[in-house]
Formats: C-alpha cells, sequence, structure tokens
C-alpha cells in the first residue's frame, strides 16, 4: 500500500526544519497543475511545493493587509515537495496512489 501521507509529511517536515528564519509566521502549501507538466508521457499533473514568509518580509504591512496574506506579495521562495520529473520519487508515489486508489473512482 502506498502511503503518499506519510511521504508528505516527512518531506514537508524536512524542509520546514531546514529554514533559518526566526520570524517565519505563514507557511503555503501550492498545489498547481499546468498543461506543460509532464510525467512519463502524463501531461497536466499536479506539482506540490511549500514556502513561507516573514514578518522582514512585510515589516511595516498592517496585521490583515494584502501584503502580508497574499502570496503574490511573497518572496516566491517555493521548495517542490512532489515535481514534473520524470526521476522525482514523489511523483512516482502519486501516480502509484492514483493507481491504487482507481478502483474507488469507477463504480
Amino acid at each position: 500500500m502506498v502511503n503518499l501521507q506519510m511521504y508528505l509529511e516527512e518531506k514537508v517536515c524536512d524542509v520546514i526544519s531546514a529554514w533559518n528564519e526566526s520570524d517565519i509566521y505563514a507557511v503555503s502549501f501550492f498545489v498547481y497543475a499546468n498543461e506543460s507538466y509532464e510525467y512519463k508521457g502524463h501531461s497536466n499533473v499536479t506539482e506540490f511545493c511549500v514556502s513561507y514568509n516573514t514578518e522582514s518580509d512585510c515589516a511595516d504591512a498592517e496585521e490583515l493587509s494584502e501584503e502580508r496574506w497574499n502570496y503574490t506579495f511573497w518572496r516566491q521562495n517555493e521548495t517542490p515537495i512532489i515535481e514534473a520529473d520524470d526521476e522525482d520519487e514523489g511523483m512516482k508515489l502519486l501516480f502509484e496512489w492514483y493507481e491504487e486508489n482507481m478502483n474507488c473512482f469507477r463504480k
């Protein structure tokens, strides 16, 4: 049985534990599919990244400001967790998970 949840938890924890900033106040999980993303001949596959924002990045922004909470204003420091790459372990697990769970959707 493919344990995609455990893989994601471990990868995300590894990435977060490597961050050095002391003033991180928000973590972003970005899941995105694009027709140009391909994996072993399949197009429009989903990628998954994690990033963060710090108080220093939005020093004078008000607590509920768009600058503080809209990802567009962040530094765009995504770390890939699952990438559209034939060699990516996460993408391989994702497709194995799809295959394992496909019967759930066929009724």
